[in-house]
């Protein structure tokens, strides 16, 4: 028999914290930008103090990266699960057409995480300059674009 472990309270707590924490700080770029997201505020918006605030986040680099590298992680949720869905013998348009779909769809389902994917990819300077949290984010990137890539690969290889 497997049994599964159960998390602390203390740890659900924790993860309940960072989760109000990364939503706040969603809701803060989706208002006013990158800009507008600024530790400080940010404590002061979840209640804590910026003390306290770095305790679930080193700094603003980190908290970017796992604000992108979560909502890239939904983005590769949504397409897994869509192409979970297209049946073995689809040609590879259908393929493509059904994983466009499913991001189509998590753009109406998550306009504030799109939006926040979106001002990630615009912004002309680096935003995560450190670089174990650049590369996190970077693999995020291709893991959650890696099944559309394929996609249209064997779309235009004809397969």
């Amino acid at each position: 028999m497997i049994h599964e472990v159960q998390a602390s309270p203390r740890a659900r707590r924790r993860e309940a914290n960072l989760e109000r924490i990364l939503e706040t700080a969603l809701d803060v770029v989706a208002r006013e930008g990158l800009e507008g997201l600024q530790m400080a505020r940010l404590a002061a918006a979840v209640d804590y103090t910026p003390g306290a605030l770095y305790r679930y986040v080193e700094s603003k680099d980190a908290l970017v990266a796992l604000l992108v590298t979560r909502t890239l992680g939904q983005v590769e949720a949504a397409l897994g699960a869509a192409e979970a869905g297209v049946p073995a013998r689809a040609t590879p348009l259908t393929r493509v057409a059904a994983l466009v779909a499913a991001y189509r769809g998590f753009v109406r389902g998550a306009p504030h995480r799109f939006g926040l994917l979106a001002i990630a990819m615009a912004e002309p300077r680096i935003l995560v300059g450190d670089g174990d949290h650049m590369r996190a984010t970077a693999a995020a990137v291709v893991a959650a674009m890696t099944p559309l890539a394929a996609a249209l690969d064997a779309a235009v290889a004809g397969e």
